[in-house]
């Protein structure tokens, strides 16, 4: 009988991929409830338990003499004056090993800072800054493998949103092709523009009702047609399909964006689980396609229409919520 690892697609839905991966079952829990999170519990991303993490690929040490720079580990914890460490999963679903059981790409551990509280973590936007920083840079070094065609980054926050560990981390995930949602949205933006000449996401940033949150560089709006209330976009301003395109300037405006987001919707919702993705291709040639980010509060607990069939029950306008999200935002100020 076959135990995997394999890569599979759904024979009656092509549009479905599934990464079979026994050692993902592994994963221990640290403390991921929001009460343990800052009860004492064990944490391996916590400076000082490095030993616990595989040395890492990317650090963005300092600040020193000449301000932040990218090294990498042959030990883990070596460069003690991290500030950001990227490192291979120890449960990963996909790696780059030759001879590897597991599907061929990348499964690494972003952890975004030294900070363990995220609240304490967004209430700084430079600390989001830098982390994106660091996550261009690493995704510079994986795109140069030929094999890779995408690369998906992706935080889990919270039980509910299958977080394991409640220090603030994204997930990279490195595939050798494309996941079916990205080449859904590919489709989505080029028929949209052959119809009406535009881009959408430009179209819905430009627009006042949606958006709560606008800086020089990005506009953070409520989801056109949201799976849940309160799903959110944080939109660059500049339309490019790629976020290896954004410059130091407008990762700063996206930390911003990003915490001031985030923080918002704490103060409407208190405590609250979610998933963020970032959504990006890395072929020029794909013009139509406008990066971003969404993040998915889990406020709703989907039924069998929602899960079955795709088509989403939501109790509340965008429009309305765009507007409680402003209060908010001006309220935090």
């Amino acid at each position: 009988m076959d135990r995997g690892p394999a890569l599979r697609r759904c024979l009656h839905n092509p549009r479905r991929v599934a990464v079979i991966s026994l050692v993902r079952g592994r994963r221990p829990q640290y403390g991921a409830s929001r009460a343990e999170a800052g009860s004492g519990a064990f944490c391996p991303f916590c400076p000082g338990n490095e030993e616990h993490t595989p040395p890492a690929v990317l650090v963005l040490a300092g600040p020193g003499v000449e301000g932040y720079r990218f090294t990498r580990e042959e030990r883990s914890g070596e460069a003690g004056d991290w500030v950001v460490r990227v490192f291979p999963n120890k449960y990963p679903a996909l790696s780059p090993e030759p001879g590897s059981e597991l599907v061929y790409g990348y499964h690494e551990v972003l952890v975004e800072s030294r900070i363990h509280s995220e609240e304490e973590y967004l209430g700084n936007p430079e600390n989001v800054f830098l982390a994106f920083r660091t996550l261009r840079e690493r995704l510079r070094q994986i795109l140069r493998d030929p094999e890779i065609r995408h690369v998906a980054v992706i935080k889990n926050s919270g039980v509910r949103a299958g977080a394991s560990i409640p220090h603030p981390h994204l997930q990279i995930f490195a595939s050798p092709f494309l996941p079916p949602e990205i080449e859904d949205e590919i489709c989505g933006f080029r028929e949209y523009e052959e119809k009406t000449g535009v881009c959408p996401l430009c179209r819905l940033a430009s627009s006042g009702s949606l958006v709560f949150y606008r800086n020089g560089s990005f506009a953070s709006l409520v989801a056109y047609a949201p799976r849940v209330p309160y799903e959110t976009l944080v939109v660059p301003l500049r339309h490019t399909p790629s976020f290896l395109d954004a410059d130091d300037g407008e990762l700063l405006d996206l930390g911003n964006a990003l915490s001031r987001t985030l923080l918002a919707l704490r103060r409407v919702l208190g405590g609250f689980d979610y998933n963020l993705w970032l959504h990006s291709v890395y072929d020029a040639r794909l013009e139509s396609y406008h990066w971003h980010v969404e993040i998915l509060p889990l406020t709703t607990r989907w039924g069998g229409y929602e899960k079955g069939f795709g088509v989403f029950i939501v109790d509340r306008f965008p429009e309305d919520v765009a507007s409680e999200l402003r209060g908010a935002i001006c309220s935090g100020k």
